[in-house]
């Protein structure tokens, strides 16, 4: 199984062609922005999973071992990175301003209304409009089996 990191590189080479414009300053700002968002989605996948595994008294470790990065499936990566790109890509004159992985991480817990964000005071002037921006997205939804980690919109 490919890691995490390789699905990402190929993953933002993929989207890359979707955008002939796009600079080496951008491809760079995707790429750890989508690493971040990938942590953001996983975790919050797992903590959702936990918390159903403590309803039905499940073991908790065996959902733990499902929500490593390394078990993402090349098309959850690919719905990552493309998704990332649209928004960095959309946003261009604003995310140079702010850390890559911030911003990855601000992305999907904005587009899933995970109670914080852009619009909470990270990104004066900017907040706003990044929010509007994310909300356009469908929420992510996270679920992990054998196969791997599966992230769909929703």
């Amino acid at each position: 199984m490919r890691n995490h990191i390789t699905l990402m590189v190929e993953a933002v080479a993929t989207v890359r062609a979707t955008y002939p414009n796009m600079t080496d300053e951008q491809n760079d700002f995707i790429q750890i922005a989508s690493e971040h968002a990938m942590t953001s989605i996983a975790t919050t996948g797992l903590n959702n999973a936990i918390e159903n595994a403590r309803e039905d008294g499940t073991d908790e470790s065996k959902v733990r071992d499902l929500f490593t990065l390394n078990n993402l499936t090349p098309d959850s990566a690919y719905e990552i990175v493309r998704d990332v790109a649209r928004m960095v890509m959309h946003t261009w004159n604003i995310p140079p301003k702010y850390e890559a992985g911030q911003f990855g991480h601000d992305f999907v817990m904005t587009r899933n209304e995970e109670g914080c964000g852009y619009w909470d005071g990270g990104y004066p002037n900017d907040g706003e409009y990044l929010t509007m921006i994310a909300k356009r997205f469908l929420p992510w939804h996270c679920t992990a089996d054998k196969g791997g980690i599966h992230v769909y919109a929703m």
